[in-house]
């Protein structure tokens, strides 16, 4: 399976000096998301981005010269082809393997995008600073589920710098949708506050909040409920597989 896929957009955009500018047949790359996320993203993330990239060819090879003006609002995006990576089945884009905290304005968006990090802000929205920061507490929280105002953007005094770097994996991720159950919830409660130190009421109570959310538990803290309940599963076991091994179907009622 291919990890990335090949889009080709077109559409237009309100330039900076406020004419509306066309564009046609932009190429980019982006993580292998399930079809109608790669559309999204594309559209949310990357149109500005690519349009902002795109060089004047001459004699079949791009110049210095940017070929649109800049973009200050992206008006319309049309998804012309959505193909996988055949030709370089194997390639991984450049956030991959990458400690959040030294990522660019654009392997943040490839990021957010394969990690489903919607909080995380768009193209240039911000410093780069920033948005490493609120990429990183996305990705702690939901990714690694980790708990507390420590891992908070929006809390006083969080800083990223004080943990453990977050290193990206090339894995794609959905969170969107997810409904826990409640077993699901009582276990996922279970689990963060053997993390926490007991006497603190505070972040009991924050651990009860964030277990009744949507986000879906991480395949590690679902190996971890696993091994507490017992249940044997393979070292390479999917996220799906291990869920349906510890949650199945017919208790939902």
């Amino acid at each position: 399976m291919s990890k990335t896929l090949i889009v080709t957009i077109s559409g237009s955009f309100i330039a900076t000096d406020k004419d509306t500018e066309s564009f046609d047949g932009i190429v980019g790359i982006i993580p292998a998301l399930d079809e109608d996320k790669a559309m999204q993203m594309v559209i949310r993330r990357y149109a500005a981005i690519w349009i902002g990239q795109a060089r004047k060819m001459v004699n079949g090879k791009p110049t210095d010269e940017r070929k649109y003006k800049t973009v200050k609002r992206v008006r319309e995006v049309f998804i012309d082809s959505i193909d996988l990576n055949e030709k370089n089945p194997d390639a991984v884009l450049s956030y991959v393997g990458k400690d959040i905290l030294k990522m660019n304005y654009e392997e943040i968006q490839d990021f957010a995008a394969a990690n489903d990090l919607s909080g995380v802000p768009l193209y240039k929205k911000g410093s780069v600073q920033h948005a490493r920061r609120v990429a990183w507490s996305e990705a702690a929280r939901k990714i690694h589920g980790l708990v507390g105002d420590e891992y908070d953007h929006t809390k006083e005094g969080y800083n990223p710098a004080k943990h453990e770097p977050i290193v990206a994996d090339g894995r794609i991720r959905r969170f969107n949708g997810h409904v826990a159950t409640i077993e699901e919830t009582i276990d996922r409660e279970a689990l963060a506050l053997k993390q926490i130190d007991k006497k603190d009421t505070d972040a009991i109570r924050k651990v009860a909040g964030d277990a009744a959310k949507a986000s879906p538990l991480t395949l590690d803290q679902l190996k971890a409920i696993a091994d507490d309940k017992k249940i044997k599963y393979h070292s390479t076991i999917g996220w799906k597989q291990l869920y349906d091994k510890i949650y199945p179907a017919d208790q939902a009622a």
